[in-house]
């Protein structure tokens, strides 16, 4: 009883010893003395307003008790926004920063950026000074700022979850999986797979460790206690037991990624209404080209346009056989009907023409078929 009253009275100031420091920039708030070059910032009720007339930095001391393990920024502007977070790692030279570029989506309210820096060698969780960079014509409001430091045991717990963290279904999986992976901090391991490669360790580590002490201890069995047969086999069988035991939790572990698929799928494809469903990476492809090919059947070809070449040309030349899709070069020779699958710069003008990014690209003619807003078939007159 006494052991369960002292876990109750420890486990809240277990899972609330992330620490958290807020830099608020609202009701005219500024947080810290910055250092700024280039910008011109003004304090306003709603953050920081940051108008660039050239290229700038802000940046200040950072003056905290604890590191830095995620940041989040809070941030708006009326345009998308690139800008640069800087810091400077406390091995190199005062006036040397290193740039981490992130975006600054358009909004009318504060979104939160998340910015994974743990994930790169070059950050130093312990800096000294941070601060961010602005190109020219910069107009954005800066919001707040959190910066966050984890627990050891949190740093396990999130590295844990990781481990059981599994990719989604792509093209490369039929042949390549990357295995179990390990981040020690929630943004690490929420992007880890936001790019190629991960931004993250392989826990093939977890099992090359035991197989290496395993194998230590199994050759200095043998060799001071393996007089006698029966020593022999018990230090090979004790070797091979661990190998079994590792070789299975590997298993399962990757079987379970497998399941993850069957179970993605079923969610998004098998179990959904034809309206509705989705095809992994490849959305509602495969739908529009049973549909395309009935619109096709007269026709020799016809111009594919998608948002990627690979792999939807391909696809739709095995699916619509025997029509064969081609070049929207190809059109000045006879050929009519334009089929565009997913392309938000691909519309119909007041003319009747198809045009892209404004530009026309087609005689005027009539859409056969609309799918949905950025996928349809056209044929001119």
């Amino acid at each position: 009883m006494r052991l369960l009253c002292l876990v109750l009275l420890l486990f809240p100031s277990i899972t609330h010893a992330l620490t958290i420091t807020e830099w608020n920039f609202r009701e005219s708030g500024i947080p810290g003395r910055w250092e700024v070059q280039g910008l011109t910032p003004v304090p306003t009720d709603t953050g920081l307003h940051i108008i660039a007339t050239k290229d700038g930095e802000l940046t200040r001391l950072t003056d905290l008790p604890h590191r830095i393990d995620d940041i989040i920024v809070h941030a708006f502007t009326k345009s998308p926004t690139e800008a640069l977070l800087l810091w400077h790692p406390r091995t190199f030279p005062s006036s040397n920063l290193v740039q981490l570029p992130f975006s600054i989506p358009a909004g009318t309210a504060p979104v939160s950026i998340e910015l994974n820096v743990s994930s790169f060698p070059e950050w130093d969780p312990a800096t000294d000074r941070i601060g961010f960079a602005f190109q020219e014509g910069t107009d954005v409001i800066l919001d707040s700022i959190e910066l966050i430091d984890l627990k050891w045991w949190e740093h396990g717990i999130v590295a844990l979850q990781s481990f059981w963290t599994f990719d989604w279904y792509k093209p490369h999986s039929i042949n390549f999986v990357w295995g179990p992976l390990l981040t020690f901090t929630p943004l690490a391991k929420k992007h880890m797979f936001y790019q190629l490669p991960p931004l993250a360790s392989s826990a093939n580590t977890i099992f090359y460790i035991p197989i290496i002490i395993g194998s230590g201890f199994a050759i200095f069995y043998w060799h001071f206690y393996g007089r006698t047969l029966k020593a022999r086999h018990k230090s090979v069988t004790g070797f091979l037991i661990l190998i079994a035991i590792l070789w299975i939790g590997y298993d399962v572990r990757m079987g379970a990624e497998w399941l993850s698929y069957v179970r993605e799928d079923l969610r998004t494809y098998l179990l959904q209404e034809e309206s509705t469903r989705t095809f992994r990476e490849r959305g509602r492809f495969y739908d529009f080209a049973a549909i395309a090919a009935t619109y096709l059947a007269k026709d020799r070809t016809y111009v594919f346009l998608a948002t990627f070449r690979w792999p939807y040309l391909g696809a739709m030349r095995y699916l619509t056989y025997p029509s064969v899709p081609t070049e929207p070069d190809q059109a000045q020779f006879g050929i009519d009907t334009w089929v565009v699958f997913d392309r938000p710069d691909i519309s119909i003008d007041p003319s009747d023409r198809l045009t892209s990014d404004g530009i026309v690209v087609t005689p005027p003619g009539k859409v056969l078929y609309q799918f949905d807003d950025h996928s349809f078939i056209f044929r001119t007159r």
